[in-house]
């Protein structure tokens, strides 16, 4: 059986995780399998993360995968996510796809107006890649569940 996860939860993980995360750049991977079913909408989480935390960036995976090498399109807007990817990812996709960042497999949407949404990443990793801006830019990885 899924456990429930009630708001009081979520806020207590967030206070466990408040020292190392508040004012920093975040990539944000929530698991809900493992923290259970929410008894709130899904934008309770990206609302207090950004109320409590107080996070300069957030960054959420949308990595894609391509069906066919040989066509590969990516569009901010179509191109599916994968689907081993979390609810939380697939909401946030839903919302925000504006701030989807222009690389065709490990895309993540920045929710930081000062991250260039119009720059095409060109690599998957190394030069000119997702992981590489996320690293250069002190980016830390919080897994949550």
């Amino acid at each position: 059986m899924i456990p429930l996860l009630k708001k009081t939860d979520f806020e207590q993980i967030c206070e466990k995780i408040y020292h190392r995360t508040k004012n920093q750049k975040i990539i944000l991977s929530i698991n809900l399998l493992r923290l259970g079913k929410p008894l709130f909408p899904l934008s309770y989480i990206l609302d207090h993360i950004k109320q409590f935390i107080q996070p300069q960036s957030i960054a959420i995976q949308t990595y894609s995968r391509f069906s066919n090498l040989e066509l590969r399109s990516f569009s901010r807007y179509k191109t599916p996510l994968i689907k081993e990817l979390s609810s939380f990812s697939k909401q946030t996709f839903r919302v925000f796809p504006n701030y989807r960042a222009l690389s065709a497999t490990h895309s993540f949407i920045f929710l930081d107006d000062s991250f260039n949404h119009d720059h095409i990443f060109t690599s998957a990793f190394g030069e000119n890649s997702t992981f590489k801006y996320l690293i250069e830019n002190n980016y830390l990885w919080v897994n949550i569940g």
